[in-house]
């Protein structure tokens, strides 16, 4: 069938325009193109709106956190200062705890030493107590030794030289006792 119109369209009059003719059955799948190509101009636009929101609320955060950037450093610095202080607290806490023990220690030590023998240092390294003195005679000496191994928290202890003073008219001696591992 032939249509044949005989008054002008909107198009052909106003602009000299005449639209194509487009047979029925494809009038639904172009329908449905220009009707995706429109939705996804739409998303597109409302997508491109929200990304520069977001650029925008990104430089506004960039901003507040370079302003905020020395005190957060201020902070940092401060908890490390606070966090070497509670290690030197606990150190020094330990080396309180530690004197109670050290004087037993030395008061063991010193019951466990013989007349005729003197002490003129003590030192510790690690537990290990380095004893050096001089004593009348060798067999005090060795009598110091035997006593030695009794001190409680320390195992057997080690002769590490023993010589004759002639000037001074006695034994010099170095005595190490190590702790009980």
């Amino acid at each position: 069938m032939t249509r044949i119109d005989y008054a002008p369209r909107w198009l052909e009059r106003r602009l000299g325009i005449t639209p194509p003719v487009v047979a029925p059955a494809m009038r639904v799948p172009i329908v449905a193109v220009v009707a995706a190509v429109v939705l996804v101009a739409v998303l597109w636009a409302v997508q491109t709106v929200r990304l520069r929101a977001a650029v925008d609320a990104g430089a506004v955060y960039a901003h507040g956190v370079a302003a905020i950037e020395p005190d957060v450093s201020r902070v940092r610095a401060l908890e490390a200062d606070v966090a070497r202080l509670r290690d030197l607290g606990a150190h020094i806490a330990a080396l309180r705890r530690s004197g109670p023990s050290a004087a037993r220690t030395i008061a063991a030590l010193g019951d466990r030493m013989p007349d005729g023998v003197w002490l003129s240092a003590l030192r510790a390294d690690r537990g290990t107590l380095a004893l050096e003195g001089r004593g009348r005679r060798l067999a005090t000496i060795g009598t110091m030794l035997s006593r030695l191994a009794t001190l409680p928290g320390y195992g057997a202890p080690r002769l590490v030289t023993a010589r004759e003073d002639p000037t001074r008219h006695g034994v010099g001696y170095a005595i190490e006792v190590e702790p009980h591992r």
